[in-house]
């Protein structure tokens, strides 16, 4: 279980590619499925939109 798996091509354009671990027998493997990929980047960009409204509501710009 601590041994790593290999990094694929699809890696390379991957936005979660630096924290993920890629553990070769990882029971979470279906991460990397492209759904699961783009519903964790939507979820992060929704994130990151709604902290800077709050950021921006707070120094009232």
């Amino acid at each position: 279980f601590r041994e790593r798996g290999e990094t694929m091509p699809r890696c390379a354009t991957c936005f979660e590619y630096p924290t993920c671990i890629r553990l070769r027998k990882c029971p979470f493997s279906a991460k990397c499925l492209p759904e699961t990929v783009a519903l964790a980047k939507t979820t992060l960009q929704d994130g990151m939109v709604s902290m800077y409204n709050a950021k921006k509501k707070l120094i009232g710009a």
